[in-house]
């Protein structure tokens, strides 16, 4: 789901006809929804590989600077104080784009330990 939903933000920010605020902030709902189908996920994929897990939260945590919010978790309550960020909203697509494939290799990596036995927790059935 969280892939599904990261494929959609990224299609809205390559949305032309939409005017750039409306576009921003379309994407950041969606990114909203993908991180939460992210946390619940979370346990699993910090107790397999640890790297994966701060890889994505710390590119869904860029995203989110790069359309010039940030996250509305509440770990990150304190970064929204920090005033105002420069939007770039190609650093935003490249780094949904990562997020992707950051997810697909981790997924892949838990199919592979599933086929090889240790992993018969995940992918969970």
């Amino acid at each position: 789901m969280t892939r599904e939903r990261l494929a959609f933000a990224l299609e809205r920010l390559r949305r032309a006809d939409l005017p750039p605020q409306r576009r921003r902030e379309q994407v950041r709902r969606v990114l909203d929804a993908a991180w939460r189908y992210y946390n619940l996920a979370d346990f699993a994929v910090v107790s397999r590989d640890a790297r994966a897990s701060v890889a994505l939260r710390l590119r869904f945590e860029d995203a989110y600077t790069y359309l010039g919010t940030a996250m509305v978790d509440p770990m990150w309550a304190g970064a929204a104080s920090g005033g105002a960020n420069r939007v770039d909203e190609a650093k935003t697509a490249a780094i949904i784009g990562a997020l992707m494939e950051t997810s697909a290799r981790f997924i892949a990596h838990g199919a592979t330990l599933t086929r090889a036995g240790p992993g018969r927790r995940f992918p969970p059935r």
